[in-house]
């Protein structure tokens, strides 16, 4: 279980989060929505050692990872994925995914893709594997985004924005492998999303974030239908 106890952080003399507390459950699916400058993706940095923490800590299974270097933080089984591109467009399919390995041996990558193959089997299908990152569309570069970060067996995925940039239609499609993801694999998956009326449906329990503080924690769904939310944040009528 991830857990982030009063935590105050923010940017040099900036503020953005305020005693925020939250338990982000193991084996479970986190949506964590808000308005724009809420505080989300100041969280997934704060977890992975990216900001300024003035006080409170953030563990992870009992471990004290506040203060750590991120490098120190990425090696106790967190991935994550950035809301902006997180592919090496002049890299292979292939490269990209062995690059997300680097901390395996060769063999151990190599195994490794090979299981992802079951869970993503059009991008990684053979003959996709030496395409440039770059010939690929905006969706098939997040779902190749999605894969980079399984390489390792992550005990904890952090997703910024994973629908971002992508085509509208092309959301569903995202946020089911990411189910998909879970289901196979277990990992626990926290994701901050601004698409609220759509990710709030695949989650397993939803958090909103308003000024950097925690407003609201519930069932995905049933804070996507609570009436003073859906109409004042997710502009739901």
């Amino acid at each position: 279980m991830l857990k982030v106890k009063n935590l105050n952080a923010g940017y040099g003399h900036r503020q953005i989060l305020y005693d925020l507390s939250m338990e982000l459950k193991k084996n479970k699916i986190s949506i964590i929505v808000g308005p724009n400058g809420a505080g989300k993706t100041t969280l997934i940095r704060s977890i992975l050692g990216l900001t300024t923490i003035y006080s409170g800590e953030i563990t992870l299974n009992g471990t004290n990872l506040t203060g750590l270097p991120t490098h120190t933080i990425v090696r106790s089984g967190i991935t994550y994925l950035r809301q902006k591109e997180s592919v090496f467009p002049n890299l292979t399919v292939r490269e990209n995914l062995e690059a997300g390995g680097y901390l395996l041996s060769k063999d151990q990558r190599a195994k490794r893709i090979e299981e992802l193959r079951e869970v993503f089997p059009t991008i990684l299908k053979e003959e996709y594997m030496q395409n440039k990152a770059d010939n690929l569309s905006g969706g098939e570069r997040r779902i190749l985004s999605l894969a980079i970060t399984l390489v390792r067996k992550p005990k904890v995925m952090l997703l910024d924005e994973p629908t971002a940039g992508v085509m509208p239609k092309l959301t569903s499609q995202i946020f089911n492998k990411i189910k998909d993801i879970r289901k196979r694999t277990k990992p626990q998956i926290i994701i901050t999303e601004q698409k609220a009326e759509i990710a709030l449906k695949y989650g397993d329990i939803g958090y909103l974030l308003v000024n950097g503080a925690l407003k609201a924690e519930m069932d995905a769904e049933k804070l996507l239908e609570t009436p003073e939310f859906a109409s004042k944040y997710f502009g739901i009528a």
